[in-house]
């Protein structure tokens, strides 16, 4: 990927229409163009680029009234860490996230015939079983043995039975259930599958996956967890009743206070709208709102800043361009009943 510099919006709009870059990122209050000009015509000549705002710490219900109108497709709020700038980059590049971790496999079936290695990847993992894709077809119901090679940590080995297999056009779609697994191995298949805790310099990344619920045990991450902690709440698919109420008593058992929650999905924001101790002592940066096209109903998910919303002029959601036509990309829920949960949070 090149990388291509500018000192203002006058050279970005010129450099934009020459090399037409699939990103640009804008400060918004440059000298000579503002970014909210340039981000308007770098969109007018190319609409397919993606463009990021970048805009101060302090963020006015008038700003949030030109970022709709310039087009933009995402708001950062500045100074940022690594971490969330890199993750409105990836899903604006449609790139996998830092919290979208691919293990290394290796996988072998088990059959009538012995044993033979495959080529493939696991779409699913969990505690119980495996959702996987292989790159040839397969009919036979046996058994199917994977070693998982974790970075930085001993391969994870395990057994399982093949329950079904379908046909795809390159290959096979297979389900398979662990049974019998010892304790230990499935302790490390609950963190793959449903966390992952990655030590930083200055604070701790908690990766959370799939839904949370009564069976999560998250009580196995506290020995992990000091010092400042980052949630990443962006795979967290679902939430049900006993599972809020799991999550909850976590927080009260963790031994920290300064944590925060990064990349929210819609399903823990949806939570923690309805129970404000979802939140706990936390502090909301950023989570992901549903919006739709008013022309053409097109709908997805946009990662918004909570400084960005929070503003002066009250909890306005930023408008923004649809990918698919002209029409306005806009909250696809009512703010207040959305937003609520920003009623206890505050700008990290």
């Amino acid at each position: 990927m090149d990388l291509l510099v500018v000192t203002g919006g006058l050279e970005a709009i010129e450099v934009a229409g020459r090399k037409n870059p699939v990103l640009a990122l804008l400060d918004a209050e440059m000298g000579d163009v503002s970014g909210y000009e340039a981000a308007r015509a770098i969109k007018h000549a190319d609409e397919s680029c993606r463009i990021v705002l970048l805009l101060g710490g302090r963020v006015t219900a008038r700003q949030m009234r030109m970022v709709s109108e310039c087009g933009c497709d995402e708001v950062l709020i500045t100074p940022t860490a690594p971490d969330p700038l890199y993750d409105v980059v990836a899903t604006q590049l449609k790139l996998p996230r830092r919290a979208s971790q691919r293990h290394p496999v290796d996988l072998a079936v088990r059959g009538q015939i012995g044993q033979r290695a495959v080529r493939g990847r696991i779409t699913n993992l969990s505690v119980d079983g495996a959702r996987l894709l292989l790159n040839e077809r397969i009919d036979e119901v046996g058994s199917l043995w994977m070693e998982v090679h974790p970075e930085g940590e001993p391969p994870l080995a395990v057994e399982g039975r093949v329950v079904w297999a379908k046909r795809r056009e390159q290959g096979s779609a297979v389900g398979a259930s662990f049974d019998g697994v010892a304790p230990q191995t499935r302790r490390q298949l609950a963190r793959l599958a449903r966390w992952d805790v990655i030590q930083g310099a200055e604070r701790t990344r908690v990766v959370l996956r799939a839904g949370l619920s009564e069976q999560n045990r998250l009580g196995d991450i506290i020995p992990d967890l000091f010092g400042k902690i980052d949630f990443d709440m962006s795979q967290v698919t679902y939430m049900d009743s006993m599972g809020v109420a799991d999550w909850v008593e976590f927080l009260d058992r963790v031994p920290i206070r300064d944590y925060e929650f990064h990349s929210c999905s819609v399903a823990f924001a949806l939570q923690a709208s309805l129970v404000e101790e979802v939140l706990g002592g936390g502090v909301v940066v950023s989570f992901f709102a549903p919006y739709a096209c008013q022309a053409c109903d097109h709908r997805e998910e946009r990662l918004l800043q909570t400084a960005a919303v929070l503003t002066s002029g009250g909890r306005r959601p930023p408008v923004f361009s649809c990918s698919r036509c002209d029409g306005s990309l806009v909250l696809a829920d009512l703010p207040e009943r959305y937003f609520a949960f920003l009623r206890t949070t505050r700008v990290a």
